[in-house]
């Protein structure tokens, strides 16, 4: 006999993001439930911190939340609420999870995610060495990282990343003169 455990998840499923088309044209909205369970394209935001050495923040994502518990991913990402623009998401996401406010630079749009998960991701830069006040309830811990040895080692099957932080990852890698900190 199987047991399943189950475990709390603290995500609000009721949350109402911004559904988009392929052109991300604003479609409506719906629910972060609906969005995960039909696969709808909605926005989502990702932030990039860098330390002066050009290493990357990445963060083990909380084992509470409701995609890709335990996951590294990127320094801070989620989702665009309705109402809200990307930047003023981006800067949530970056206090909600790490307890911090630095300035942000808007860097890049692409689609990401996966066949129940689908995104258009803005990623946003910042430079910032620290200290953070995580926020244990979106994730286990943070630590900065050479993008390229990050980089090896998830190709290699060594280093478990969400579909979201492997797209961003990969972008950061071969766009790496735009985020190297001088």
């Amino acid at each position: 006999m199987k047991l399943m455990i189950r475990r709390k998840i603290i995500d609000d499923l009721e949350e109402e993001f911004v559904e988009v088309d392929e052109n991300d044209k604003v479609v409506g909205k719906a629910a972060r439930g609906e969005c995960h369970r039909r696969g709808l394209l909605h926005r989502a935001v990702s932030v990039a911190i860098f330390n002066k050495n050009s290493e990357l923040l990445l963060q083990k994502r909380s084992k509470y939340k409701d995609l890709y518990p335990g996951e590294w991913t990127i320094s801070a990402s989620g989702h665009v609420g309705w109402g809200q623009k990307r930047e003023e998401a981006a800067e949530r996401e970056l206090w909600e999870e790490l307890g911090v406010g630095v300035k942000l630079k808007r860097v890049a749009k692409f689609f990401g995610g996966t066949k129940t998960d689908k995104e258009v991701i803005v990623l946003f830069k910042g430079v910032y060495d620290g200290p953070f006040k995580i926020n244990k309830k979106e994730c286990e811990r943070v630590e900065f990282f050479r993008p390229d040895d990050v980089y090896r080692k998830w190709k290699k099957g060594k280093m478990k990343l969400t579909p979201g932080g492997a797209v961003v990852l990969e972008y950061i890698v071969k766009n790496s003169e735009e985020f190297e900190v001088k």
